[in-house]
């Protein structure tokens, strides 16, 4: 009998298990939420050809080109990072920068003013370093141009009125050291 028993029972644990409750689906948790929301992030960004970004700059050497597609954007949003030598406040520079409008026409990136700035030491200053000198990147001069030391953001509103960002960056010569990356996203 306790063989028949246990047959029966061993049989029907399938049966069983199908037939009880299910358990409801656990609520998805900050980390769910948080993976899923950086997923989404990177997706767009792809989708949207961002971010761009240069290779390591260093002192003295010219500046690096850069070009963003920014058609349909409402916001451009600048980086900079401290490059591999540790040093802290790079001078770094985006010159050279223009917001390029569907019919050809530009606007210099120092025409406008960000909607937020953190940098590295006070703010971004426009068309000349912190102390008023020039920027001068890889022994070129450059007339237009918006100065800031690393680390820093920058957001500009932009409001889907410019198709493309044009920019040269490079850390300011009178900056005997460092090195920086720059980029460019939306």
């Amino acid at each position: 009998n306790t063989f028949r028993l246990l047959i029966t029972l061993f049989l029907s644990l399938p049966f069983l298990a199908s037939a009880a409750p299910k358990k409801k689906q656990q609520a998805k948790t900050w980390m769910d939420v948080s993976i899923e929301a950086k997923l989404s992030l990177r997706d767009n960004l792809a989708k949207a050809g961002m971010p761009v970004i240069s290779p390591v700059v260093r002192s003295f050497e010219k500046a690096t080109v850069m070009s963003a597609n920014i058609k349909g954007q409402d916001q451009l949003v600048l980086i900079v990072s401290g490059g591999p030598d540790g040093t802290g406040d790079d001078w770094s520079t985006f010159v050279n920068a223009r917001l390029i409008k569907e019919d050809g026409s530009a606007v210099w990136l120092d025409e406008l003013d960000p909607v937020y700035q953190r940098t590295g030491a006070k703010r971004a200053f426009k068309n000349e370093t912190m102390y008023g000198d020039p920027l001068i990147v890889g022994g070129k001069k450059y007339d237009h141009g918006i100065f800031c030391h690393a680390n820093a953001v920058l957001i500009y509103n932009i409001d889907k009125k410019y198709v493309r960002f044009e920019t040269e960056a490079g850390l300011v010569d009178k900056y005997k050291k460092g090195t920086v990356s720059f980029r460019i996203m939306n």
